[in-house]
């Protein structure tokens, strides 16, 4: 693991919660395989779904309510 990810999340989420080591993999191991059942259908889900297309009109509608506002 990363110094970095170990100082930032490992050891407060484990002295938050009151966990060991044991648990703390249990955990770690656990959103590491959601993570890898979820990206199969987030894949799917990114091909259907036209995410840039849904930016710029989110953009121009926050564009067009701060001109709207002056």
């Amino acid at each position: 693991m990363f110094p970095f990810l170990r100082a930032v999340y490992y050891i407060p989420i484990q002295q938050a919660f009151g966990y060991d080591n044991i648990q703390m993999g249990v955990l770690t191991s656990g959103l590491g395989g959601l993570s890898l059942l979820a990206y199969f259908p987030g894949a799917g889900l990114l091909i259907s779904f036209n995410a840039m297309a849904w930016h710029l009109r989110l953009k121009s509608r926050v564009h067009a309510g701060q001109d709207q506002a002056r």
